[in-house]
């Protein structure tokens, strides 16, 4: 070969390469080639995801769940492992979470925990519940739908210092709080999920007055066609946008609703399946936007099975002996059940009779904080202390814990004086804390209490001196409060004819006292409460309570005995008090 020609195949061999790099630029930097818009009715396209979806009547499925709020501290990441198995529009869902709580009390107690983490450069997990900055939270839950009730299992284990369980019976037309219950049919097609909607509802095409082919577009490197749900008349023009696999049009890729966006994913080796294998929801709350994301990912599933009708009854729930289950509807406690049914009381020797309870010891907290006494972390560590020692269910045998949490509590605000500012919060707390448990502490004379009942008589807690007196804080938006009622009727009638006074303070709204009044004829309440007015009412500010029920059990001399104990507990604390004063 001559020289030249040498030259001119060495000059094309490097043409060639530089075109095919060309080429491969060009093919890298062009969008994905996309079909041509067909003429198609949105509405029907959205009807086929329905029918595609709807073919499946029953089925099981296994999905991990893994969240992640952002600008929340220590709402980090959980994990969920869930079950569910469907029938219709029935299903039963079996969930198994891990998950990590602070420790600490306090306002702004999830930050101070943060900075704590990151001092220590530590992660959320293990090695913070090591160190004691976290508890470990195991649950399993187990609800179902039968298509009129929620029946809701609730199992909170040991690594919270107890096992309680208790089945909720809720209205889900009511606000049933089972959030996490859902045909699972409907996975990919709302933001939110909830054991209402349907296939249908989701798609919105039959209540949207307009739905149109907004045209074809990419999403995630699929094309897709984008159909948007339209409400004009609505407030906002609200519209609901969903963008269908071009491929394969019954399949749901995105949809979005008030800027909450739902992305699906596709087995590809199963064009046939119109569920997404995995699903990603990023959503918006409150004021200030905080970020939400959830992933889905769907592992085995088998479709068109045969369900146990069994599934969505109480004995479904596989519920352990003892369970306390609660008419939520009726705001009533059924009984416990004892592998057959309920009955009254809890089996002998079962967790509910027998619960544990947590503990008041923050032993590793409190060592942190003495590296450093008088940092704003150790405020918090004494304050956290000091309000479980004050707060947990205890009877007055001697006043150690209320001395030794009146002493944190100041410990606690000096340390917030030293750290300044960033303080003022919690020292404001810690003062609130101090002043209730100087007046209303375990061992304490109960300063005096006065106001109206409920139908405007003037009412004083010093007029029941001589008496056992069991106070109790309720209201009619708490569940347990009403739940509580039927054992607070009992003890009253056990306790007719001795020296014993139930009275209660309701924390109700003052223009609901027509329907408190309705609430306490229909569960038959005969003892007096006073009329406080909401839940930062005069009296419930001045006993400093935050939680309902709150209950405080005083002896005949006023002294505050007992506090938070219920059920059996709290027979057993007005006993005692009975047979000491007679």
């Amino acid at each position: 070969m001559t020289d030249d020609r040498i030259e001119r195949t060495k000059h094309l061999q490097a043409l060639g390469w530089l075109l095919l790099g060309t080429q491969l630029l060009l093919a890298a930097s062009k969008e994905p080639q996309l079909p041509k818009e067909k003429e198609t009715d949105p509405r029907q396209l959205l009807k086929k995801v329905a029918q595609a979806r709807n073919q499946i009547a029953s089925g099981e499925m296994e999905f991990d769940v893994t969240r992640v709020d952002f600008g929340h501290p220590l709402e980090g990441t959980n994990h969920t492992r869930v079950r569910v198995v469907f029938d219709g529009g029935k299903c039963r869902f079996e969930l198994s979470t891990r998950e990590y709580r602070g420790v600490l009390e306090g306002p702004d107690a999830g930050e101070v925990t943060e900075a704590k983490l990151s001092e220590l450069k530590l992660v959320r997990g293990e090695a913070a519940v090591q160190v004691g900055l976290l508890r470990s939270v195991d649950q399993h839950r187990v609800a179902s739908y039968d298509g009129v009730r929620l029946l809701g299992l609730t199992d909170i284990s040991a690594s919270e210092g107890r096992n309680y369980f208790q089945t909720r019976i809720e209205d889900p037309d009511k606000g049933g709080g089972q959030s996490h219950l859902f045909d699972p049919r409907i996975l990919g097609l709302t933001p939110s999920p909830f054991v209402l909607y349907t296939v249908e509802s989701c798609l919105c095409y039959a209540r949207a007055e307009s739905v149109t082919l907004v045209g074809t577009e990419s999403v995630q490197g699929v094309a897709a066609l984008h159909v948007r749900a339209s409400y004009p008349s609505s407030p906002g023009s609200i519209a609901t946008d969903f963008w269908l696999d071009a491929s394969h049009p019954s399949r749901v890729v995105k949809c979005q609703w008030n800027g909450d966006t739902v992305f699906s994913r596709f087995d590809p080796a199963h064009p046939e399946d119109p569920i997404p294998i995995e699903v990603t929801a990023v959503s918006f709350y409150g004021l200030e936007r905080g970020r939400s994301e959830k992933s889905v990912q769907r592992r085995t599933t088998r479709y068109g099975i045969a369900v146990d009708p069994a599934s969505w009854t109480l004995a479904g729930l596989n519920m352990p002996l003892g369970t306390e289950v609660v008419d939520s509807r009726v705001h009533r406690v059924l009984g416990y059940w004892n592998g057959n049914g309920l009955s009254e009381s809890p089996p002998p020797g079962t967790a509910q009779a027998n619960k544990p309870t947590r503990s008041t010891s923050l032993a590793k907290v409190m060592e942190l904080a003495a590296k450093t006494p008088d940092s704003l972390f150790a405020a918090y560590a004494y304050f956290s202390q000091a309000t479980l020692l004050k707060g947990a269910p205890s009877e007055a045998i001697d006043d150690r814990d209320s001395t030794e949490a009146e002493r944190l509590l100041q410990r606690a605000i000096a340390a917030c004086d030293h750290a300044g500012a960033p303080g003022l919060r919690l020292a404001t707390a810690a003062k609130e804390e101090l002043s209730q448990l100087r007046r209303w502490g375990l061992g304490k004379v109960a300063q005096e209490t006065e106001g109206e009942d409920l139908d405007g008589q003037k009412m004083k807690l010093g007029d029941h001196r001589g008496r056992v007196v069991v106070l109790t804080f309720w209201a009619t938006w708490c569940p347990p409060c009403m739940a509580m009622i039927p054992e607070e009727r009992k003890l009253v009638e056990r306790m007719a004819g001795k020296p014993f006074s139930l009275l209660g303070v309701n924390c109700d709204d003052g223009v609901d006292l027509p329907k408190v009044k309705a609430a306490m004829a229909k569960n038959k309440v005969t003892w007096p409460s006073f009329r406080d007015g909401g839940k930062s009412g005069p009296i419930a500010s001045a006993w400093n309570v935050h939680n309902w029920p709150t209950i405080y059990v005083l002896d005949p001399k006023g002294v505050v005995r007992f506090r938070n104990v219920r059920g059996q507990a709290l027979v057993e604390a007005v006993d005692a008090l009975i047979h000491e004063a007679m």
